[in-house]
């Protein structure tokens, strides 16, 4: 009897300690998923940045009654039109079924599916369509001015004081500075979100790093 009884104890030692090789794998997946994702956000978040920087010298230089053009602006209006899309990296979360308890943490399991769900799908899928959507609109009233320079990310306008008189191009570069500003907010919230589950994961794991 004590045999038998042993032998189901080591059976369910072999067990727990499989289900918690499992769950430590897929924990390590998810994070290394999220950062890879924290790494291309911030990426995104530099470019824009750097894209409304640019826009703003544009705005101030179009509203100066005594600026001139200069070469240098041809790059910064050669941005106007550019935007990086988010695609998530997903592989690690995908792997586990919608009803799978590898993870046996209910919180963390609920924090994890919100954030690869809802917070980076909205990024990935709102967020490059209303990218996709702003430029769409812009394009015809922003290059109707302007020629494609020396390479294919430079602009130059073809009579800079039409273009400063056009009040409709100011007013489209302005409103797509406003929104770059709310994809950069927007970015940022995302990336306190993956911060807080990557901390979680970390803490799950009884580590510091990686």
């Amino acid at each position: 009897m004590f045999g038998i009884l042993l032998a189901l104890e080591v059976d369910n030692w072999k067990e727990n300690r499989k289900s918690l090789s499992i769950e430590r794998m897929a924990l390590k997946g998810i994070y290394d998923d999220l950062h890879q994702n924290r790494n291309k956000i911030q990426y995104i978040i530099k470019n824009d940045s750097m894209r409304i920087i640019g826009n703003q010298k544009l705005i101030a230089l179009l509203k100066d009654p005594l600026s001139d053009y200069h070469q240098d602006y041809d790059t910064l209006l050669g941005k106007i039109l550019q935007y990086d899309a988010f695609f998530c990296q997903r592989t690690s979360y995908e792997s586990l079924d919608n009803s799978s308890t590898v993870i046996k943490n209910n919180p963390l399991r609920t924090q994890i599916t919100h954030l690869f769900d809802y917070i980076l799908k909205e990024l990935e899928q709102q967020g490059n369509r209303s990218k996709e959507l702003l430029i769409i609109l812009s394009e015809p009233v922003i290059t109707r001015h302007l020629e494609t320079g020396q390479n294919l990310s430079s602009r130059f306008p073809n009579d800079f004081q039409a273009l400063k008189k056009d009040q409709e191009f100011l007013n489209h570069l302005t409103a797509a500075t406003a929104q770059q500003r709310l994809f950069v907010e927007y970015f940022k919230m995302s990336l306190k979100e993956i911060d807080w589950v990557i901390a979680a994961i970390e803490k799950e794991l009884s580590f510091e790093k990686m």
